[in-house]
């Protein structure tokens, strides 16, 4: 589930850091779960924080 959702950011911003890293602190200064909610995606907090500890391992983070 980690590996696909980060190939569609990859998909959503072309490859292109700028925009990622955009994105990565419009979640982190809104909020996942607001940013998330706001476009119809109703994501429980036990899931946005499992999707966040996977992310974090995919890039290395953890």
């Amino acid at each position: 589930m980690a590996r696909k959702s980060a190939a569609l950011i990859q998909e959503f911003t072309g490859g292109d850091p700028a925009i990622a890293a955009s994105l990565g602190n419009m979640y982190r200064t809104e909020g996942g779960e607001n940013v998330s909610s706001s476009y119809g995606m109703n994501i429980s907090p036990e899931l946005w924080e499992y999707m966040s500890r996977a992310g974090a391992v995919l890039r290395g983070d953890s």
